[in-house]
């Protein structure tokens, strides 16, 4: 299974966002950023296709794979103004497998029996803006999330060609998040939903983790290991495309906060 690393440009731009915030914080002392970087390992369930012309992720050979992300937060204490977070998934992976019965994808119907290759590219990135109505040992956090897609799926057939579609949009969510700290321990829980619903489409992300935050004086380190169970539905039969995808299992992130 080919594994997905970030590229130079979106490093480079991780690497001056990072830097921007970075800047900002030391010039406001109300301002607290935190970054992380991290990888997940999820899991593939669900299926591809439309009506009865579908096939499942096994079928098409899916299996494990890791994807890495990347996380900026930049919180104050400004009532009026919200807070920003900024959260990355490079979500790519291919299969090959044998289709057992046939499947409608787009303007090609893959037949039973045919040997398939299959692309799928998940990336997103969240823009989130949130307020804490409640901020001590005990965080809420409320907001609203744009996530833009830059999906793509394709599928190559032995015998059918090749068929290829794109989602590249944007889509609102809502944001909850809430984080439960340990006193005079470095030690805190935290969980975050993104979530959304229409016409029979739906995005869901959510996430838990247990974390240990160090204190360097300046900069507190961050370890991170979590459960995130992403799942992505997509039902589109006017077009003739259906996705109906999960994908769930450990990450682990470290990172810093100033």
């Amino acid at each position: 299974m080919k594994q997905p690393c970030i590229n130079t440009l979106s490093s480079l731009i991780v690497a001056g966002t990072a830097s921007f915030f970075s800047a900002l914080a030391y010039s406001a002392p109300l301002i607290d950023v935190s970054v992380k970087v991290g990888q997940w390992q999820p899991d593939y369930s669900g299926e591809l296709g439309v009506g009865v012309n579908t096939a499942s992720i096994e079928e098409l050979g899916f299996d494990d794979d890791s994807h890495n992300t990347f996380t900026l937060v930049f919180q104050h204490s400004l009532p009026i103004f919200p807070n920003v977070k900024i959260w990355h998934s490079d979500i790519s992976t291919n299969a090959n497998g044998t289709l057992v019965r046939n499947l409608q994808f787009d303007n090609i119907t893959f037949s039973a029996s045919e040997d398939v290759e299959t692309k799928l590219d998940l990336t997103h990135t969240d823009f989130t803006l949130f307020y804490s109505p409640l901020s001590n040992w005990v965080q809420l956090d409320l907001g609203l999330t744009g996530r833009k897609f830059d999906a793509k799926g394709t599928i190559t057939g032995s015998v059918s060609g090749t068929d290829t579609e794109t989602f590249d949009d944007w889509v609102p969510m809502f944001y909850a998040g809430t984080r439960f700290d340990l006193p005079l321990t470095g030690l805190y829980a935290d969980a975050t939903l993104n979530t959304v619903g229409y016409d029979g489409n739906e995005v869901s992300d959510v996430t838990a983790a247990l974390g240990y935050a160090i204190d360097f004086v300046a900069v507190d380190m961050i370890a991170q290991i979590g459960y995130r169970k992403f799942s992505f539905k997509l039902d589109e039969a006017d077009n003739d495309i259906g996705i109906d995808l999960e994908l769930d299992g450990l990450f682990f992130n470290l990172g810093f906060k100033f």
